[in-house]
This record gives C-alpha cells, sequence and structure tokens, in this order.
C-alpha cells in the first residue's frame, strides 16, 4: 500500500511548558484521509481525536514533552509514527 502522510509532527517535542497546540493533515495520495484516527502518547499523556473534511487534525492545550503519534486509517489500518 502506498500511503503518504504530511504531518507536521511526527515525534514532537514541546519546548512551551502548556498550552502548546498539535496538528496536522493525513493525506493518501495526495487527497485528504477523512475519519482517521490520530492519537498523541506521551509518558502520562493519552489524547486522540479523527481527522475533519480535510483531513486535518488538531490537539489542544498540549504540555511540554515527547509525544508518539499513533495513526489508524478508515478500514483499520494502524500505522505508528
Amino acid at each position: 500500500m502506498n500511503v503518504f502522510f504530511r504531518l507536521f509532527v511526527i515525534y514532537i517535542f514541546i519546548l512551551l511548558l502548556a498550552g502548546c497546540r498539535v496538528s496536522g493533515q493525513v493525506t493518501r495520495n495526495g487527497d485528504p484521509v477523512v475519519d482517521a484516527e490520530v492519537t498523541l502518547q506521551g509518558e502520562s499523556v493519552l489524547l486522540t481525536t479523527v481527522t475533519d473534511s480535510d483531513g486535518y487534525y488538531r490537539f489542544n492545550d498540549v504540555d511540554g514533552g515527547i509525544y508518539k503519534v499513533n495513526l489508524v486509517l478508515p478500514g483499520s489500518t494502524t500505522i505508528d509514527i
């Protein structure tokens, strides 16, 4: 499967202490992926959202730290980034 992901953040190191926003867009072959599940996982944080009709996702008020992004495409294809 040829899948292209344009994510603004893959591994995230946030230097600010609080109130950061993490956002990006998920695309496949240049087209937005709707309803993909995006999870942001840190040491003591697990946040989940889904992409909108344009493939965008956003997490608001994220504390500083190192995070892993996990992506589940519609149809249950899971990709760890």
